[in-house]
């Protein structure tokens, strides 16, 4: 008889136990459905932003080496949605990398988030990053850019477009 009793006291806590482990799993399901975890579309409605397209400098084309007095100016077709962008830059034979491109180690060498607020219709990036590039020792430079929604989410990131330089960095 007292197991009969023990069984009917234990018993509350038993399910009381359960039904928090089962809330927790709800609860665990619920977060990777809103971060899109498990693959579908994060927000009914939402679709992912296109790519931009770069322009200028053209990719694969060869741009003159710039003075320090000088910005090295990229710009994109804008993409329908965007609030902003965000650009990366790589460099390829920097610092401690001389044979391969920065970001194959793991890390993106430079990027630069919020660009675009004031001119959305003629996104640019404008830099000295070629100095950067200059004292990394680095001999080429890849960008690429992805629009940003109003949310802040980010769309697809376009192709990477690779610049090498003529002529030597004046210093």
């Amino acid at each position: 008889m007292n197991d009969k009793k023990s069984f009917w006291v234990t018993l509350p806590g038993i399910l009381t136990g359960l039904a928090a482990v089962i809330t927790a799993i709800g609860s665990i399901i619920a977060i990777f459905y809103q971060v899109g975890v498990d693959g579908e579309k994060p927000e009914k409605g939402y679709s992912i932003l296109a790519s931009p397209t770069p322009e200028h400098p053209a990719c694969g084309s060869v741009v003159r080496a710039l003075p320090d007095t000088e910005y090295l100016v990229l710009n994109w077709q804008p993409v329908d949605g965007a609030s902003t962008y965000t650009v990366e830059l790589d460099c390829f034979g920097c610092g401690q990398y001389p044979n391969k491109w920065h970001s194959q180690s793991g890390t993106p060498w430079h990027i630069k988030p919020g660009m675009g607020r004031r001119t959305l219709h003629n996104p640019i990036y404008s830099s000295k990053v070629h100095i950067k590039l200059r004292q990394a020792g680095g001999t080429s430079l890849r960008w690429r850019v992805w629009a940003v929604d109003s949310e802040g989410r980010e769309g697809k990131k376009s192709d990477w477009c690779q610049l090498a330089f003529s002529g030597s960095f004046d210093q």
